[in-house]
């Protein structure tokens, strides 16, 4: 009679398909379901190097990254496994696998959500598809998630996405360095600082569009040696081929170049595998290198001593703008552009060595570069808390435009007292110092760089082109001052540093692509910028 119930019990369940379901979903062991969730928590750190910049990415950062989310992860499977699915493995793991996904990829369901609104001209369906496909994904983790299916598709969905993801970054990591550039030598070897302030207006440009008197700040670096030229010019409108440049002692770039070939070169001349740097490590230069928060600012190997100030913050910052929690982290760390670049102007002096050793030092200080978030006694607004960074929208109102020129205006102000102070500071230390205080590129208060270069002004490339150019030499050099444009004054650094002759090459000015595309072409505008170039001694 047992035999014949239990017989019956069993015919029961495989009619029903629950037998066989139940062996099937015990046929792949817990550790299987660890799989997807693997290859998840590397899906941050690859979608976040996807997303800094095209130029160059960190694999320091990505692997922070990736450590970050493994936390994350197994703090959600134990709150998961313990407190809310019943102790579950398989389904705490799926689920804590939908989650990392849609959580940590938040950025990507945002930008689908506008994707698909866009056509129909009404955003609340983008807000639908934002919020409904994520809560969708988990739900399915949920319901399925000790199901063998679901193990093998989540396994398969995140494998694709981490080879997606990886064919976009891992090239980037895989730049091979050329060998530097040697230079020749004299007897004298100052300590050179080289401080690159991204997108310092020229002083006639801050007052003729943003109404304000820069004057003060000329007279104090007049006050302290410096030179100042009232009409320099970068060579470029955008960092990345601007900073290129200097490092390359030439043009990184010609008309209609912005292949794979040169954008490699480039991320290798803006890691410190250069002439510039080449040419002081012949010479017996240590070289210190400041990283920022701008992927292009990565050391090489080359560099003898890297400086990575606010790591902490730049991954907090990088992880959670992937995330639902962006506001909240925006306003609570500030844009590592502010408070990096910031930051890394606060340190330089204490980079100087104290024993007589030359030095070059070079750092890109990613500011007063939008986001303008800082007023003139260097406090961040937690109204200028947003993530852009340019200053404006191209069509933007007249009172957007103001709004956005005085934000910067007062960030200005707090980098001119920061970097007198680091000088006055530094001066204390070597008061032989070669010191060149330059801009990349000028602002973008009409919102230049994200137009076609058709739709281009002169006006327009005037302020972005226009730059502060600031040079200190010792008495032992000739005090010819910066030259017109960035590269030259490059050029005459060196050539006082290490007593060698770098002669001024022919004065050039090229427009990038804008800045939302990852090709095109270079133009150059030199005889667009009117008489004051035309007028320059070249």
């Amino acid at each position: 009679m047992n035999r014949v119930e239990s017989r019956d019990h069993v015919f029961r369940d495989v009619s029903d398909g629950e037998g066989l379901e139940a062996d099937a979903e015990a046929s792949l062991p817990a550790a299987v379901w660890l799989v997807p969730l693997a290859f998840v928590v590397l899906i941050p750190g690859l979608l976040s190097q996807a997303m800094r910049s095209i130029h160059s990415a960190s694999l320091r950062l990505a692997v922070l990254i990736t450590v970050v989310i493994i936390g994350v992860a197994l703090l959600l499977f134990a709150l998961l496994y313990r407190f809310i699915l019943g102790r579950s493995v398989k389904r705490s793991l799926a689920v804590t696998t939908a989650l990392v996904f849609v959580g940590f990829t938040w950025i990507f369901w945002t930008a689908l959500g506008s994707a698909m609104a866009r056509p129909f001209g009404f955003q609340a369906i983008g807000d639908v598809v934002t919020v409904l496909v994520p809560i969708l994904i988990v739900w399915l983790a949920a319901r399925y998630g000790e199901r063998d299916g679901f193990a093998t598709t989540a396994t398969g969905i995140a494998l694709v996405s981490v080879v997606l993801l990886g064919t976009v970054v891992v090239p980037r990591f895989a730049s091979a360095p050329s060998a530097p550039v040697a230079g020749e030598s004299g007897g004298f070897r100052p300590t050179t600082i080289l401080l690159v302030l991204d997108g310092h207006a020229r002083a006639d440009v801050l007052a003729a569009d943003y109404e304000f008197d820069g004057s003060q700040f000329t007279r104090e670096l007049e006050a302290r040696g410096f030179v100042v030229r009232p009409d320099a010019v970068a060579n470029y409108d955008s960092t990345y081929a601007s900073l290129s440049t200097m490092m390359a002692l030439d043009y990184s770039f010609d008309v209609g170049m912005r292949g794979e070939a040169d954008e490699a070169r480039m991320r290798e001349l803006l890691s410190g595998v250069s002439p510039l740097v080449g040419a002081y490590r012949e010479a017996g230069y240590t070289i210190t290198q400041f990283e920022n928060a701008w992927a292009g600012s990565l050391c090489s190997p080359w560099v003898d001593e890297c400086v990575r100030p606010g790591s902490a913050r730049s991954i907090l910052w990088t992880v959670g703008q992937l995330t639902p929690v962006a506001p909240v982290i925006r306003s609570l760390v500030g844009h590592p552009f502010t408070s990096i670049g910031l930051q890394v102007i606060r340190d330089l002096p204490g980079r100087l060595s104290n024993d007589g050793s030359p030095q070059l030092i070079v750092a890109h200080a990613t500011v007063p570069h939008a986001p303008a978030q800082l007023d003139a006694s260097c406090s961040i607004n937690p109204q200028n808390s947003g993530s852009a960074l340019h200053l404006v929208d191209p069509g933007d109102t007249r009172e957007r435009i103001a709004a956005a020129r005085a934000r910067y205006v007062g960030q200005v102000q707090c980098v001119d007292r920061e970097v007198l102070a680091a000088i006055d500071r530094m001066l204390e230390v070597d008061p032989g110092l070669a010191i060149v205080v330059v801009a990349d590129h000028g602002p973008d208060s009409r919102g230049t760089m994200r137009t076609d270069f058709s739709e281009r002004t002169d006006g327009a490339l005037v302020e972005r082109l226009s730059v502060l150019s600031a040079m200190r030499l010792p008495p032992e050099c000739p005090q010819d001052g910066p030259a017109f444009t960035t590269v030259n004054t490059i050029r005459r650094l060196v050539s006082c540093s290490l007593g060698v002759s770098f002669p001024a090459i022919p004065d050039r000015v090229f427009s990038a692509p804008r800045e939302e595309l990852t090709g095109g072409s270079f133009v150059e505008v030199s005889d667009r910028l009117g008489s004051t170039f035309a007028a320059a001694g070249r």
